[in-house]
């Protein structure tokens, strides 16, 4: 039997009255319906949305998003939640700066049920994921909330357009942030600094430009190559900053074994630059499971849309397996060369400051010319201590005596020169040996 339209009237009597000519069944009929009717939109379900954003992220944008919906600040772990009250994690949100965020199980004002913070695995990445068990009358809001998070994290996401450390814990990458310091900028001659600005600095100034000079795509494979203490990794700093400036993500990966993982990360928050130390200690000689995970995963980042800069550095070129060095994977190799005079004479200059100001720079870039960049330092290091341990802790000015008998020193302790005959080590150190 079908149902009938009727009247809902109470009266003070337990009896269920039925009207004149509706039978037992008709009467069943309409109960159900009408009861179906009232429960609509109470069913409790299950609704989850997740985000390729890193879990604090996706967490800070949560809790901007939640701040917009549903009011501010928190009052003793309720004001903007329900009746069950988050639990509270500080991330750093920036340099120096940290921010709380709810975590875990709670409830929304106007949401039946309950919403958590939660993960998924992407690409081999946790990331963030918001699940709710709430009355299907409120899935329409919970989607609200999740594309208010979304549109945030797209805006507002810690970690794009930042400088970051990058390490892995299990699947979740473990980041803090970087300060580019432009004091640590290395000094390189004329034609190293060349490659270096149009090899890599060129694609983040004029993205634009250089996606149409490199066919539509801004992936790029730079090899950094040079013996130890050439300035490859000062590059790092160099690069950090002018990514930064430029609205690009920049990733220090410190151990080479993690760049597959990083280079899904830097998917995630492209454009972006990878700068993976020694590389050849992961992609060597031999072809191991190492090896062929880097080269599927920079294989893969050949989409239109991944605005991607691997720079990675060696120590030792000819120990890197051939199938790294194609074209697609390193597409510019660059050689860190020792100093010459001119670039010698640059660095004293930069780390020796206004105590530096009286040398003849020609002078001393013709005695530290062909020493690695960080040997150059530690000598202008030590010159300045030896020259305010002379001025008895008063001002003093750099004197060429400073950095000789300095240089002197550095040169014996790293087995530089024949200390049998001592050449070209000043007379004053000579009778120190």
């Amino acid at each position: 039997m079908g149902t009938k339209d009727f009247d809902v009237k109470r009266h003070d009597g337990e009896e269920l009255l039925i009207p004149e000519g509706m039978t037992e069944e008709m009467a069943k009929n309409n109960l159900t319906q009408f009861f179906r009717l009232e429960g609509k939109g109470n069913e409790i379900v299950r609704v989850s949305q997740t985000f390729p954003y890193l879990r604090p992220d996706g967490a800070h944008a949560f809790m901007l998003a939640v701040e917009e919906m549903f009011g501010e600040a928190l009052q003793n772990n309720t004001g903007r939640f329900g009746e069950i009250p988050p639990k509270q994690i500080a991330i750093e949100v920036a340099p120096g700066e940290t921010a709380v965020v709810p975590w875990g199980e709670f409830s929304l004002p106007g949401i039946e049920g309950s919403i958590e913070t939660d993960a998924s695995v992407q690409n081999g990445l946790v990331v963030f994921e918001l699940v709710a068990l709430i009355r299907e009358k409120d899935v329409s809001k919970f989607r609200e909330l999740t594309a208010l998070t979304g549109k945030i994290l797209e805006s507002k996401s810690i970690y794009k357009g930042k400088a970051i450390n990058a390490s892995m814990a299990g699947l979740e990458p473990r980041i803090s942030f970087i300060s580019p310091n432009s004091d640590l900028f290395g000094v390189f001659n004329d034609h190293l600094q060349r490659s270096i600005d149009s090899e890599v600095m060129l694609p983040i100034r004029y993205p634009d430009q250089a996606k149409s000079i490199m066919g539509g795509s801004l992936k790029r494979g730079i090899l950094l190559a040079g013996v130890y203490g050439t300035g490859k990794t000062l590059t790092a700093v160099q690069i950090a900053a002018e990514a930064t400036k430029d609205g690009w993500t920049f990733v220090y990966v410190k151990d080479s074994s993690e760049l597959a993982k990083f280079l899904e990360f830097a998917k995630m928050y492209s454009p972006a630059v990878v700068f993976a130390e020694d590389i050849d200690l992961v992609v060597g000689r031999s072809r191991d499971g190492n090896v062929n995970e880097i080269l599927n995963v920079l294989d893969g980042v050949d989409s239109k849309n991944d605005q991607i800069v691997t720079v990675m550095t060696t120590n030792s070129l000819d120990d890197i397996h051939k199938a790294m060095m194609r074209p697609g994977r390193i597409d510019s190799v660059i050689k860190f060369d020792l100093p010459d005079a001119k670039t010698a004479g640059g660095i004293v200059r930069m780390h020796g400051g206004e105590d530096a100001s009286a040398l003849d720079l020609d002078e001393v870039g013709e005695l530290l010319a062909g020493i690695e960049p960080a040997l150059i330092v530690e000598v202008v290091r030590r010159a300045r201590l030896r020259a305010l341990s002379e001025s008895g802790g008063k001002n003093y000015t750099l004197a060429m005596q400073n950095l000789e008998e300095a240089f002197g020193l550095v040169k014996l302790e790293r087995g530089l020169v024949d200390t049998g005959s001592l050449n070209g080590v000043p007379e004053k150190i000579k009778e120190t040996v």
